[in-house]
């Protein structure tokens, strides 16, 4: 049939991901890296020959940077592709011709397009003309996978409509106009539906986006500045070396963090139900005590490690090394976090469900606080190269809150995978939402209970998605720790804090009723009889540690 004529108003516009913040400012980090050495070197003065290669690699580095900034965060609320009677419209880069930019710069007509299809590895628009020729156009990074799906299905579901008519039926006029009005009708309803349903928003950038571009851009214009007003090098390079590392402190934390914490589409989810009364609880195993026991102690040795080694060194060595002492404390700050998890993990609020199920849905405590419903868990991805090596996604049980809300009318099935080789013991869940080009989340669990309470969890949630309300009451009852959990943390903190006073010496020899023991070693508090202590007590049934409640 011959192209839509008549000219509608409505469209289908697609946007960048708010994803593509984060990619720009941990772009902008690793860019403006060289950009700065390039820029100091230039300042505190280089050769004739260096001179130029370095000036020409600022200029390109600089450049690259402006581009990110302009298409991230200038260009953010510009449309990255459109359909509408017309066509389709897309924003191509130049000069690899995929898919971004600012502007939509190529266009392909109805009457032109012979078939769309969509390749998933790696993420493509594939363009067939009736010429022909065909159009290969990666979507990927700017459009997420459901993003990538809509565009597909729009083009699919939009070319039914636009398709020419076969020459027999061509060649009568009355039928092939009144066949065409009905195609034009049909495609201006088709169009309409979807503009209507079309989930796509521009991004919101929130202020952390634009405090980390702040930052990047500060430190590159700060360390050239620094280096053009110090004459000693000593300074000068420790003032890099603590601004670096304060420099990437935030790439650290933020660059493989939630995307949602520098953009999001400005979509706000509804606040999930109160928790309703007669909901069954699922607690965490008691081996959960026996584990935490063994990873303090060795969370502990690190952490004597780097105060022995903090105290020991002179303070006018770190007056004269900023960088080497920020290094320090950023170390030291992971550890005495590590130590707060793992003690909030094991000894605290032992009563407290991990999971619960009612009537709307399943609430789950997960590691990380930022995952609050099933469309934030990553897309599992069963196994994945990356770096050569084997990589899981998807949430992670712990203690705490129960921070994740899962309706039931999200749900398909659930099922409880078993620990089979390299892969981990989890919850799978299935969607419902078969748009999806990947309707599966999962969430590890072996670290807070055993595979018959996660079977019980599945089987739960499988009834409640078929209409029956979960049994009131717990699986299991919450656990008790008992004396000897107690003991030993006890006993290790005393000796953690023996040996960082010097209380108790870390030198054995220098006491004479074991100076030539031959057991001297073991009868000592030293870190090696300690940790032989604690493996001992790992080696031993779980049930020693802790055990399940008896009295309510």
């Amino acid at each position: 049939m011959s192209q839509v004529s008549k000219p509608y108003s409505e469209s289908i516009i697609f946007y960048k991901h708010p994803r593509l913040i984060q990619r720009a400012n941990r772009r902008c980090f690793w860019l403006l890296i060289p950009a700065t050495l390039c820029a100091v070197s230039l300042v505190r003065g280089t050769s004739f020959t260096l001179t130029l290669p370095v000036a020409v690699l600022l200029t390109v580095l600089l450049a690259l940077v402006a581009r990110e900034i302009h298409d991230a965060f200038i260009g953010a609320k510009k449309p990255l592709a459109r359909i509408d009677h017309d066509g389709l419209h897309l924003a191509r880069s130049r000069p690899f011709g995929h898919l971004g930019g600012n502007r939509l710069n190529w266009h392909l007509r109805w009457q032109e397009l012979q078939n769309a299809d969509f390749d998933y590895d790696p993420q493509q628009l594939i363009l067939k003309r009736h010429d022909g020729s065909s159009e290969h156009i990666r979507t990927a990074p700017m459009l997420d996978e459901d993003g990538n799906h809509g565009l597909y299905l729009a083009l699919s579901r939009l070319h039914a409509h636009t398709e020419p008519l076969p020459a027999y039926i061509a060649a009568d006029r009355t039928i092939a106009a009144e066949l065409e009005q009905i195609h034009r009708e049909a495609f201006a309803a088709e169009l309409t539906a979807l503009a209507a349903t079309n989930p796509n928003t521009p991004p919101r950038i929130r202020p952390l986006g634009w405090l980390l571009l702040a930052l990047n851009l500060a430190t590159a214009l700060a360390l050239p500045l620094l280096a053009a007003l110090t004459n000693g090098g000593i300074t000068l390079i420790s003032g890099i070396c603590a601004a670096l590392i304060l420099y990437g402190l935030h790439h650290g934390i933020y660059s493989f963090s939630d995307y949602r914490q520098q953009a999001d589409s400005g979509e706000r989810a509804e606040p999930p139900p109160a928790e309703a009364e007669n909901a069954r609880y699922w607690y965490k195993h008691p081996r959960v005590v026996r584990s935490c026991n063994i990873r303090l102690y060795f969370w502990l040795l690190l952490a004597l490690f780097l105060l022995t080694s903090t105290t020991t060194t002179a303070p006018r060595w770190y007056l004269e090394h900023p960088g080497w002492a920020l290094f320090d404390l950023i170390l030291m700050a992971l550890v005495l976090r590590a130590l707060w998890c793992n003690f909030r993990h094991g000894f605290l609020a032992p009563a407290e469900p991990f999971a619960s199920a009612d009537r709307y849905g399943l609430r789950l405590a997960l590691s990380n606080p930022r995952l609050h419903s099933l469309a934030d868990l990553p897309v599992d991805h069963l196994a994945y190269k990356r770096f050569g090596v084997e990589r899981f996604t998807g949430g992670k049980l712990y203690s705490g809150a129960r921070n994740c809300y899962i309706a039931w009318q999200e749900l398909l099935d659930v099922h409880a995978v078993a620990e089979y080789n390299i892969f981990p013991e989890q919850l799978q869940f299935h969607t419902r939402d078969f748009t999806l080009a990947h309707s599966h989340r999962s969430i590890r669990t072996k670290r807070l209970c055993d595979y018959a309470a996660i079977c019980d969890i599945a089987a739960t949630a499988n009834a409640a998605c078929d209409g029956i309300p979960p049994m009131p009451g717990a699986w299991q009852p919450p656990l008790r720790v008992r004396p000897l959990a107690w003991l030993l943390l006890a006993l290790n903190l005393a000796c953690f804090t023996g040996w960082l006073t010097g209380l108790i010496p870390l030198n054995i020899t220098a006491y004479d009723g074991l100076h030539g023991h031959p057991y001297g070693i073991f009868l000592y508090p030293n870190p090696f009889s300690i940790g032989l202590l604690n493996l001992i007590a790992l080696a031993l049934p779980w049930r020693w540690q802790a055990t399940y409640r008896t009295e309510p």
